[in-house]
């Protein structure tokens, strides 16, 4: 009877939207009672990440061990972006320096880890099989095939990587560049009364209302009923460490855990006493405090009839009030009006200077940082002339030419000088592959269609660099040339690659190939105002890729 198996009838399809409809006469089986519990779990999830969210509840510190250079997670309860309970009811804990190891060692990692290497701790749900039973068999089921589990466990996983979980949820960054951030920002501009404004409460309802209905990046993207996201593990912590190669794999010399960025999902009480104490310090206040502050009246110096309570710094005291009358030149020594300028300087001038529309005048020209530029003040730094119409004569220090540009000009530093000029873009060489697989011919033309400048042929090993794209990150290129370079014609050569495979990336650094004569590609290129195409913003380098093969 070998390749026979025991058969069974095919489950419906669950759908989290459905509920056993129970009534007599109903034949209930194996499918009726997992939509059921389908159905519950679902919603209580469905509730959990759509109205509160997803972060560590309480608990999960990460910390990292010097001593036995392990990482250690304390216990905790966290909620990942689907909506589920995660509880680690132990501390756990795994040696940093073995997982970097192992992880270096995998087709992952191209080029080795950098250091420092950034690692995130990740804390993942999953689900196991427990408590096995019996089960009804057939006549040629295995003893194995006759119990099954019947239990299902909430467990999880904590998981290094190298690569932070995606920011999903409410809290994601929308196609439209919108956030929750935002929009936290704009809530706390209408709710901020420093400026002696009531809050605008209405303003606030109109943004929630808003946000709801259009600017929740679910609702941006298309999801509707706030879907789970695929990817589900919660940010605990980053750690950067800084490794190095030894004879049995990679050390940890240092290690900083860094939290800042893990969720956070703080409960509905906590965010009612915020509020609380928010309104009570903010909307309350300003009278209450005023009131108690009178408490600190002096009592030694009872109040006359027309006294002025006046602040000595320490205690209100009860001073007799002053007749101020300037055209009668009493009071003069009375800081009494704020939008006066004192004297000696005591007091910022607070408010506008329009003055009517009339214009401040006889001002002395700027002498330093912080001073009024006035008409006819001599420009300096980059440029010349006479404020209010200065002219740019330099740029960081370099003069401008006084030639004047012509259509589609640029300016391009030239001999010293910043000069209007054509840019003159030409390619760095033409590569195509070989009739002989592993073999490409690679053309130098730099100065076409002349091509009268020769490349030293003894310098292309040392200036040439040939990659081929991987699937594994995180750099997703592996080098595999130049394997030899033979030169052909002139500014002709033939260039062997490790291997065959496409697409490839020829990288040329300039300052390293030269022409004959001496003179570097970069240097002679910077003379002549040249730029390459596939030119990158060191200018030291040149990359051409090549996508297929063709036969010459």
């Amino acid at each position: 009877m070998s390749g026979f198996a025991p058969s069974s009838v095919g489950a419906t399809a669950l759908d989290p939207d459905k509920r056993v409809n129970y009534r007599l006469g109903l034949v209930l089986g194996e499918d009726e009672f997992r939509q059921d519990q389908f159905h519950l779990r679902e919603r209580d999830q469905y509730a959990t990440r759509a109205l509160h969210g997803y972060g560590t509840v309480s608990g999960l510190g990460v910390r990292y061990d010097d001593a036995s250079g392990r990482l250690h997670v304390r216990p905790g309860l966290a909620v990942d972006s689907a909506g589920r309970l995660i509880c680690v009811p132990a501390e756990y804990c795994g040696s940093l320096a073995q997982w970097l190891t192992d992880k270096a060692a995998t087709d992952e990692v191209s080029g080795g880890l950098p250091s420092p290497v950034s690692v995130y701790v990740l804390l993942c749900w999953t689900e196991c099989e427990t408590d096995d039973v019996p089960i009804p068999a057939g006549s040629c089921m295995s003893a194995e095939d006759s119990r099954a589990a019947s239990r299902l466990k909430d467990s999880f996983e904590l998981r290094l990587s190298l690569e932070p979980p995606p920011i999903v949820g409410e809290v994601a960054q929308t196609s439209l560049g919108d956030g929750l951030d935002d929009l936290v920002d704009q809530i706390h501009g209408l709710l901020d009364v420093s400026g002696g404004s009531p809050p605008d409460t209405a303003g606030v309802a109109a943004l929630l209302r808003q946000w709801a209905v259009e600017r929740r990046p679910e609702v941006v993207d298309d999801a509707a009923c706030l879907p789970a996201p695929e990817q589900t593990c919660v940010l605990l912590a980053r750690v950067d460490a800084e490794i190095i190669d030894g004879p049995s794999g990679i050390g940890v010399r240092t290690a900083v855990v860094d939290d800042r960025e893990r969720p956070i999902l703080v409960s509905t009480r906590v965010l009612q006493e915020a509020l609380f104490a928010v309104g009570a310090d903010e909307v309350v206040p300003r009278h209450r405090h005023a009131l108690a502050q009178l408490e600190d009246v002096d009592p030694t110096v009872p109040p006359a009839a027309g006294d002025t309570l006046r602040f000595d710094g320490t205690r209100w005291l009860a001073a007799p009030a002053q007749v101020t009358d300037h055209g009668s030149l009493t009071g003069l020594a009375d800081d009494d009006h704020p939008q006066y300028l004192l004297v000696d300087g005591g007091r910022a001038l607070t408010g506008d200077l329009s003055a009517g529309g009339h214009r401040l005048s006889d001002l002395p020209p700027s002498a330093m940082a912080g001073q009024p530029i006035v008409q006819a003040q001599a420009a300096g730094g980059d440029l010349r002339d006479s404020y209010p119409d200065p002219t740019i004569d330099r740029i960081q220090g370099v003069p401008v030419d006084a030639a004047a540009p012509d259509e589609r000009d640029a300016f391009v530093l030239h001999d010293g000088r910043w000069r209007p000029l054509l840019p003159w873009i030409l390619p760095l060489a033409t590569i195509q592959p070989f009739t002989v697989d592993r073999f490409y011919v690679v053309w130098f033309n730099l100065d076409a269609p002349l091509n009268q400048v020769e490349v030293d042929a003894g310098t292309i090993d040392a200036a040439l660099e040939v990659q081929r794209e991987t699937d594994a990150g995180p750099t997703f290129l592996r080098r595999v040339g130049p394997a030899s370079v033979s030169r052909r014609l002139r500014n002709v050569f033939v260039v062997e690659v490790r291997e065959e495979s496409t697409p490839l990336r020829f990288t040329f650094n300039l300052g390293r190939l030269q022409l004959t004569g001496g003179d570097t590609v970069l240097d002679w290129a910077r003379k002549l105002g040249i730029w390459f195409v596939g030119q990158g913003d060191d200018r030291e380098r040149v990359t051409t890729f090549v996508l297929g093969r063709t036969k010459l």
